[in-house]
């Protein structure tokens, strides 16, 4: 299975988009079929949300990549306790379960209801298979 070990990006950002390359969906796909986990330090977006009025604004793409890989965001202004936060988390507190179901297509989409006992946080990834048949 690719992606199996631990891998975390620490992006620090304002979320804006200046002309990428690469499409944010494509990118996306990318990191969650390499088991690649964003956490994010997000600095103030000065444009007030408003660089590109027909795009997504800012904090919602940050929060869009963290929530989607497993990871979360954090504001410029905690990075140090972003930064104890990420450590301890890699270090003890990451496990993997994974499913998959009998006489059911891989790349068709499903969805898991997953419930912790109290005190336990759950993040799960929205990982959907690309849509290859």
């Amino acid at each position: 299975m690719p992606g199996t070990r631990k891998t975390a990006v620490i992006l620090i950002s304002d979320g804006l988009d200046r002309g990428s390359k690469t499409p944010y969906d494509k990118m996306l796909n990318e990191l969650q079929e390499q088991n690649v986990t964003v956490y994010s330090l997000q600095i103030p977006d000065r444009s007030g949300g408003a660089y590109r009025r027909d795009q997504p604004k800012a904090k919602v793409i940050m929060n869009q990549l963290a929530e989607e890989t497993g990871g979360q965001v954090f504001p410029f202004e905690e990075a140090s306790t972003a930064a104890k936060f990420i450590c301890d988390e890699l270090r003890k507190n990451r496990y993997l379960l994974s499913y998959t179901p009998a006489n059911v297509s891989s790349y068709d989409a499903r969805r898991l209801l997953l419930i912790g006992d109290e005190g336990i946080t759950l993040r799960t990834k929205s990982f959907q298979p690309p849509n290859v048949k």
